[in-house]
């Protein structure tokens, strides 16, 4: 009754073998000297998302119930990374587990890194990542979106907010919606980008039963078809609770691939594709 992340090799070749387990609370490096057998909580524990980093380490984004920072133990609320080998190389602690901010990890519900497939050798390596934060406890999370940027000091790693996406906020000249925009989502359970040139940001809200669309700027929507008389992106997003083409109810997943949206539709049964212009198969 505990959660675990599975990591399997050869999918490509249609003989998927499966390579190792990463178990809550076991390889949490925390609980290493402390407390490594499970006790009440675990099972109330959940890994709610991955990233996988450009050398195949991996951001983790976990969440559950007791979120002490004067312990030895690390809060449930945090990022985890793991190393290719599947070994917990830390917590990041700077994220506050109980307040919500512009660098806090309350209630995550996935993370999201930088570097997506397709995946090429030439590619920059970029630690940046987006974290996703559920409203809990009756409150609203003001910035349910989070960007955080690893900074290298003499001091070792910085984990400051990346504040780029608030450049834009507000501005009409540059968007009709950004993703920065206050109190924007109500429960964001998903989170996907676009590999290719485009580097659209895709954020799924189950409340809202709405899938949103971003430049990588942060700014809502695509950008505009050529001679078109403005710079401004399109904006694309959509959603509603239904059954109807461009409807929802309690969607929980999303990807991309080849120009190709797919939304994991759970409470229709159905797995949906859609093209960026929103016109659906």
């Amino acid at each position: 009754n505990l959660p675990v992340i599975y990591h399997y090799a050869g999918l490509s070749t249609g003989v998927p073998t499966l390579e190792q387990i990463i178990w809550h609370p076991f390889d949490d490096d925390s609980r290493k000297f402390n407390r490594r057998d499970p006790i009440s909580t675990d099972e109330e524990v959940e890994f709610t998302g991955i990233a996988t980093l450009h050398d195949n380490r991996i951001y983790v984004s976990r969440r559950g119930p007791v979120n002490l920072t004067t312990t030895t133990v690390l809060p449930h609320n945090t990022i985890m990374e793991f190393s290719t080998e599947g070994v917990n190389t830390q917590s990041i602690v700077a994220l506050n587990p109980n307040f919500p901010s512009l660098r806090s990890a309350v209630n995550p519900s996935d993370v999201l890194g930088y570097f997506q497939p397709p995946q090429r050798s030439s590619s920059t390596p970029d630690d940046r990542f987006l974290l996703a934060q559920e409203s809990s406890n009756g409150f609203e999370i003001r910035f349910s979106i989070v960007a955080i940027l690893p900074v290298v000091t003499s001091n070792g790693i910085e984990y400051r907010p990346d504040t780029r996406f608030l450049n834009s906020v507000g501005d009409p000249n540059r968007g009709d919606g950004w993703l920065f925009e206050e109190f924007k989502f109500e429960r964001p359970v998903d989170l996907a980008m676009a590999g290719d040139e485009t580097g659209y940001i895709f954020v799924l809200d189950a409340a809202k039963d709405s899938l949103f669309v971003f430049t990588g700027d942060g700014i809502e929507g695509v950008a505009p078809p050529p001679g078109a008389g403005s710079s401004r992106p399109v904006v694309v997003s959509f959603g509603g609770t239904g059954s109807g083409a461009l409807q929802f109810r309690g969607p929980q997943g999303v990807a991309y691939a080849e120009q190709i949206v797919y939304v994991a539709d759970t409470g229709n049964n159905r797995i949906s594709r859609f093209q960026l212009n929103t016109d659906f198969e």
